[in-house]
């Protein structure tokens, strides 16, 4: 994550409408960009990260994703079979919201993995516990 905010920092991004996906392979081209950014802001527990989903909006982040391609439904708690270890962290992830259920707080989170994935594309995640290692290290762009 830090090298794609340095990047786009630095070459700024472009929309999808300015460069559409065209599906096929081939070289990438230069366009002007739409939005650089300015900062990045990192967050380093979970209450920083709770403040800045309520406030400024999705957060990026990682964990130990190693079992993630078993996960369905359901809320992933401390003892999932994940690591909270900060060198287990492996996979890039976007926390988009919270909540409770059944008084067990929980991050909403978007993973790369499709519509078909887990809970229409998001999974959740036990809050406040630093489950999967997902509060080591948060972060967000300031535009």
């Amino acid at each position: 994550m830090d090298n794609a905010f340095r990047y786009i920092q630095q070459h700024g991004i472009m929309s999808e409408e300015s460069y559409p996906y065209t599906g096929h392979d081939g070289g990438c081209e230069r366009h002007g960009y739409v939005v650089k950014i300015t900062d990045v802001v990192e967050l380093y527990d979970e209450r920083e990260i709770t403040a800045a989903v309520s406030f400024i909006g999705p957060v990026s982040a990682a964990i130990d994703g190693s079992s993630l391609s078993l996960y369905s439904h359901g809320i992933i708690d401390e003892t999932s079979d994940c690591s909270s270890a900060p060198q287990a962290v492996n996979h890039a992830i976007l926390i988009v919201g919270y909540g409770n259920e059944d008084g067990v707080d929980y991050w909403i989170v978007k993973d790369a993995y499709g519509a078909d994935w887990g809970e229409h594309g998001y999974f959740r995640i036990k809050r406040n516990v630093n489950a999967c290692g997902i509060s080591y290290v948060g972060s967000y762009p300031v535009l």
